[in-house]
C-alpha cells in the first residue's frame, strides 16, 4: 500500500513487487481513492476521510482478485510503510477477516499523538485529511487510530521502524508493539 496518502502506485520497476512476484506471490498493488493521478476530486476524496474509503478501496481490490480464484483468502498479507504503514495497521485492525498477516514499516498508530510528535507540514497535513484538528474531531481521529483497535488484530504482525524517523516517530510504533503484546498479540517489533 503505498504512502503519501496522496502517492500513487504507478507501473514502474519496483524491485519489492518483482522480488515477490518471482516467487510465486500475487500482488495488489492499489490506487485507493485518495491517490494522485485520477484527477482533483479522486484524490480530494480522501479529505476527510482517512482511514475509511482507502480501508474500503483496498478490502474491495482484495476481494476481487480472490474472486477470481487467484489468491488463497487465507493467506492475504497487507504491507506499507509511512501513510501505508498507517494503512497496514488499518488492515489489520478493522479489516482482519480479510488481512491475515502485516508487514507495518514505520506506521502511525495514534492519530492524535502523532500530531504532537511529528514535524509541522505533517501537522497540518493530518488536519485537511481528517477533516479538522485532534480537538475538532477527536472522536474520529479515535475511532481512525489502529491503536483503538488492537484487540481485533488476529494474524501476525512485522512492525519496521527506525530510530530516527522524524515524521513517523518512533514512539507510535512502540506504543501500537506494547498495545498488541499487551493485548495477547503477535508481533514481531525491530
Amino acid at each position: 500500500i503505498h504512502g503519501g496518502p496522496v502517492g500513487q502506485a504507478s507501473k514502474n520497476w519496483l524491485p519489492w513487487v518483482q522480488f515477490l512476484v518471482q516467487r510465486g506471490y500475487i500482488v495488489l498493488v492499489p490506487n485507493y481513492r485518495g491517490s494522485k493521478g485520477y484527477g482533483r476530486s479522486f484524490m480530494e476524496a480522501l479529505y476527510g476521510d482517512w482511514g475509511g474509503g482507502d480501508l474500503d478501496d483496498n478490502v474491495t481490490g482484495v476481494e476481487a482478485v480472490i474472486a477470481r480464484g487467484a489468491v488463497d483468502p487465507t493467506r492475504v498479507v497487507a504491507t506499507g510503510g509511512s501513510a501505508g504503514g498507517y494503512s497496514t495497521l488499518i488492515c489489520m485492525t478493522r479489516a482482519p477477516e480479510v488481512f491475515k498477516a502485516g508487514i507495518a514499516r514505520y506506521g502511525i498508530a495514534a492519530l492524535a499523538t502523532f500530531t504532537d510528535r511529528t514535524w509541522i507540514f505533517e501537522r497540518h497535513y493530518l488536519a485537511k485529511l481528517m477533516g479538522g484538528t485532534g480537538g475538532s474531531r477527536s472522536d474520529l481521529y479515535r475511532e481512525r487510530s489502529p491503536l483503538t483497535h488492537v484487540d481485533n488484530v488476529r494474524g501476525p504482525l512485522l512492525i519496521l521502524q527506525g530510530e530516527d524517523d522524524i515524521v513517523c516517530h518512533r514512539s507510535e510504533m512502540d506504543t501500537m508493539a506494547a498495545a498488541l503484546e499487551k493485548a495477547g498479540k503477535h508481533v514481531e517489533y525491530t
